[in-house]
């Protein structure tokens, strides 16, 4: 009895170890069923759809078993990294069977959640070339033994959709006194074979303070593997005060903000600093000497030098230079003229306007004292596409017009028997006025009564 029961304990022994043998060789040949199975991935192709959250790429697998036994993989699923190893997406799929020496298809769905990543990994995918890791995970069973789960990586190549970013050199052209059109080329490279870019491009004009001064849109669209390029057309403010445009060359400095969005979440938003040099429409503006000449007994005609050049190469002024004069110390308008000006970017004016001024004082006054005439001078540019106005005071010294009036001793003699004929020498020195007086001098006699009152005679 004891020996029949250590037989028997010995063949369940021996039972047991077969058993486990053949566990053991199973589970070998399962692994290296899988092993074969999973080492023969291949991707036969990729689709891709723009969904609401994202890009959606959908990977057809083909998996080839080239193992003895069934494999049957029960679930997928994967995980995506960028190359700096942060997870931009994943996906799920269902299982699938694959019998000896047999292959089968897989369609995998690899979900990139654009609206969820953060600013820097949503950028690095934008703006960089590289190769994405998509880590497949298989929970897979061999029948009848065993259940385990496999790891497998495929690559794939993501090229950047935004590649080489370029933000041009502006372009200025005025539209009116207070705005400018800012012409601004923008150019990128959508090295990317699976998206497209279909965004709308906000584009604003900031100054060192951070104020908006113009804003614009850009319909942004470029295929898989494709080339953008277009040019931003912006309404921008002029800085002020404006003057110091008129006369001055100013090197102009702006923030662009750009900021490209989409339905599916693609968002960015990139910053750049443009400068460029604005022309002095009125460089070098210069009003010369005023020379004055008599015009009536109220009235001087007056010539006003005025120079400058147009170091604007983008704008010519084409219209009209009005000036307007006033009395500097009253404040009363004596005077006006204009002028008709066309002057091309790069250059030179020169001309004079010329027109008629008040007399600021009595004309005996002017004509034995002289005097200083102060004026106000209001300089209006009515030309497009820009109009000016600027003011300057001048002073002009009127010398008298005449040195002295010397009336020498008076003789009569008769003319008619009930007239006589005076003669009163008179002599009139000329003034160091520029201006030569010429007009005639009239004589009136009085006679002294008794009381020594004048009486008037003819």
């Amino acid at each position: 009895m004891g020996r029949r029961l250590s037989a028997i304990i010995r063949a369940l022994t021996i039972s047991a170890a077969i058993i486990g043998l053949i566990a053991f060789i199973s589970t070998l040949a399962s692994v290296a069923s899988l092993a074969l199975t999973l080492s023969s991935i291949n991707i036969e192709s990729f689709s891709v759809q723009r969904v609401s959250s994202g890009v959606s790429l959908l990977a057809e697998l083909e998996l080839r078993n080239s193992g003895v036994l069934e494999v049957s993989i029960d679930s997928i699923s994967v995980e995506v990294v960028d190359s700096l190893g942060d997870k931009v997406g994943g996906g799920e799929a269902d299982g699938v069977k694959v019998s000896p020496g047999s292959k089968a298809v897989l369609n995998i769905p690899i979900n990139i959640q654009l609206k969820e990543l953060s600013k820097e990994t949503l950028e690095n995918l934008l703006y960089n070339d590289q190769t994405l890791k998509a880590i497949i995970l298989f929970k897979s069973s061999v029948k009848p033994f065993i259940r385990l789960a496999v790891d497998a990586e495929l690559r794939i190549d993501w090229g950047a959709p935004i590649h080489g970013l370029k933000i041009g050199s502006p372009t200025p052209s005025l539209l009116n006194n207070t705005h400018m059109l800012v012409e601004i080329p923008l150019s990128f490279k959508n090295r990317n074979s699976y998206i497209g870019i279909d965004a709308v491009a906000n584009i604003s004009i900031l100054d060192d303070r951070g104020s908006r001064m113009g804003y614009g849109a850009l319909r942004v669209k470029a295929g898989p593997s494709s080339s953008y390029s277009d040019t931003a057309k912006i309404v921008a403010k002029l800085p002020s005060p404006a003057e110091g445009l008129l006369l001055n060359d100013t090197l102009l400095s702006y923030n662009v903000v750009l900021e490209i969005a989409d339905s599916s979440g693609l968002k960015t938003t990139i910053s750049r600093k443009i400068s460029y040099m604005w022309g002095a429409p009125l460089k070098g503006f210069k009003l010369g000497e005023p020379t004055f000449k008599p015009y009536n007994d109220t009235h001087l005609t007056f010539s006003l030098p005025i120079s400058f050049k147009n170091n604007n190469e983008h704008i010519s002024l084409d219209g009209l230079l009005r000036l307007v004069m006033y009395n500097a110390s009253t404040g009363e308008l004596v005077g006006s003229g204009a002028l008709s000006i066309y002057v091309g970017p790069g250059s030179y004016f020169s001309g004079e306007v010329v027109g008629l001024v008040k007399i600021p004082a009595p004309l005996e006054e002017l004509l034995l004292k002289g005097s200083k005439l102060r004026y106000r001078m209001v300089i209006e540019g009515l030309t497009k596409p820009l109009s000016f106005r600027l003011e300057r005071e001048v002073i002009y010294e009127l010398r008298p017009l005449i040195k002295g009036i010397n009336v020498s001793s008076s003789y009569a003699k008769p003319y008619n028997p009930i007239h006589v004929a005076v003669a009163i020498p008179v002599s009139i020195g000329s003034g160091p006025s520029e201006i030569t007086p010429r007009g005639i001098a009239y004589v009136e006699l009085y006679e002294m009564d008794d009381r020594q009152h004048l009486q008037p005679r003819t």
